[in-house]
């Protein structure tokens, strides 16, 4: 389903699972909130103001402006910021050529956060896909480890991870600095040696802390 427009307005709510969300605002309002998932967004602005909450996970942003104002949260789970024309070739279904969106800004930009001084934030833990890992090979994890806010921007992150069916995580770094960027090439969340590490399949979990 691919959706031009998306509002939720003093106590209203939406929820997304799997829907492309393009051109105009997604936008929360009063005490709205707005939860967006498995889905695809190159929408104009994501804006959150007054006490609403917009929470995406497991998501792809492709150089959408984010605003919050008031006390407004939006967070982003596992969603990679992209640039505008970082969409795949071809594109998903229902996702036409964003060179014709007069909403974009330059094509190459990423994301722009804008905070207000009253309190509000955009917070990101994202941990980019690792894939079948050879026994002994070192891990570098990289992705999104941040807080946007005029108040509270700074912030730390503490990455682990667990086997599966293990009764606990493991720390690989606890209470790094942030900001950790995707797309700043030297910018890395942690490594880990996996050497002594059985064969079979894991969990990495990433939280940012607001500080």
């Amino acid at each position: 389903m691919t959706l031009n427009e998306a509002g939720a307005f003093n106590g209203g709510s939406f929820a997304f699972d799997t829907v492309t969300l393009l051109w105009a605002t997604v936008t929360a309002l009063g005490s709205g909130s707005i939860t967006v998932a498995h889905s695809q967004i190159a929408s104009q602005t994501i804006e959150a103001f007054d006490a609403a909450r917009i929470a995406i996970s497991d998501s792809t942003v492709y150089g959408s402006l984010f605003q919050v104002r008031g006390t407004g949260v939006i967070t982003l789970v596992n969603t990679p910021l992209l640039q505008v024309n970082a969409v795949p070739s071809p594109p998903p279904v229902g996702f036409p050529a964003l060179a014709l969106n007069p909403t974009m800004p330059d094509p190459l930009a990423y994301p722009i956060f804008v905070t207000d001084p009253a309190g509000g934030a955009v917070v990101a833990a994202t941990i980019e896909p690792v894939g079948s890992v050879a026994a002994g090979q070192a891990i570098t994890f990289r992705g999104d480890a941040f807080v946007e806010s005029q108040v509270t921007p700074a912030c730390t992150f503490d990455l682990s991870y667990q086997a599966l069916g293990a009764a606990a995580f493991v720390p690989i770094t606890t209470g790094e600095a942030c900001p950790k960027q995707l797309r700043n090439p030297g910018d890395s969340l942690g490594q880990l040696d996996t050497t002594g590490l059985a064969a079979g399949g894991y969990i990495a979990k990433l939280r940012t802390v607001s500080r």
